[in-house]
């Protein structure tokens, strides 16, 4: 169970440098960033209000609404297997 938390850390740590250089090489990278951030909110709220159906949520706290705003629909991706997977 250790071994996968580092694999999904490190997993996290590639994810948001490439997508640093990736906003940051694009011709607009504020708007990158903000559709990015815009993109994961909407997806965390979708996994809510599915969740009727599903059975599956994410708590809203400054904490989920942070990643899922820094990491967009991967950072969304990744609470949700972290929900699921490791059960926290």
């Amino acid at each position: 169970m250790q071994a996968l938390k580092i694999i999904l850390l490190v997993a996290a740590i590639i994810y948001f440098l490439v997508y640093i250089i990736f906003a940051i090489c694009g011709k607009k990278p504020i708007r990158t960033i903000l559709l990015f951030s815009f993109f994961g909110i909407i997806s965390l709220t979708a996994v809510n209000l599915t969740s009727s159906l599903t059975g599956v949520y994410i708590p809203l706290n400054p904490w989920s609404l942070s990643v899922s705003a820094a990491g967009g629909i991967p950072a969304t991706v990744a609470l949700l297997l972290m929900r699921t997977v490791l059960a926290l």
